[in-house]
């Protein structure tokens, strides 16, 4: 039995791989893409066994890395309990040979966020351990958000008056501004 899977995050774009044998691993392509801290993202992990008997006690680990901080998890089989997805059976055909793992996380620190799942545990031996494991790298930007405001310090001035605007620059983003000028 061999033991494929595609990771994905929502708004990426994708790209294909074909390995040897029947596996195809989908994964996402960071490049590019853009996430602010506070954003959510959704990781999909999807387990395949291309046969041709069932795979068992099939477990993957996923641990989110720092600057990512989980929200939740749903699995179409097994059991989630971070940063262990215990699967169990997967069949040798059909809609019974795949399994699925959305992972919900929100971006708390700025940079390249690798996350990868590896399957870590299956009691058949796989012939082709190349294939389990797929990473994603999110780009997470800083996110500062200024706002500036002007304002006369009177409202109805007279002719040739001195005046004086009070100008106030704030900071609505979940980041610290810098360079501002």
């Amino acid at each position: 039995d061999e033991l494929g899977f595609p990771l994905m995050s929502q708004g990426l774009p994708w790209s294909s791989t074909t390995y040897s044998g029947n596996w195809v691993l989908v994964h996402a392509n960071g490049g590019g893409a853009r996430l602010d801290l506070l954003e959510s993202v959704t990781f999909t992990v999807t387990v395949s066994n291309s046969g041709p008997s069932p795979a068992t006690g099939v477990v993957v680990t996923d641990a989110l890395p720092a600057g990512l901080t989980f929200e939740s998890a749903t699995a179409s089989q097994g059991t989630y309990v971070a940063p262990a997805w215990t699967i169990g059976t997967l069949g040798e055909t059909g809609p019974a040979a795949t399994a699925t793992l959305t992972l919900v996380a929100t971006v708390t620190a700025p940079g390249a966020l690798v996350n990868t799942a590896t399957i870590t545990q299956q009691t058949e031996v796989d012939p082709n351990a190349a294939n389990d494991s797929a990473s994603v790298t999110l780009n997470a930007a800083e996110s500062a958000n200024l706002t500036v405001t002007k304002a006369l310090t009177r409202s109805a001035p007279h002719v040739g008056e001195l005046l004086t605007f009070n100008v106030i620059v704030a900071n609505q983003g979940q980041s610290t501004a810098t360079g501002v000028q």
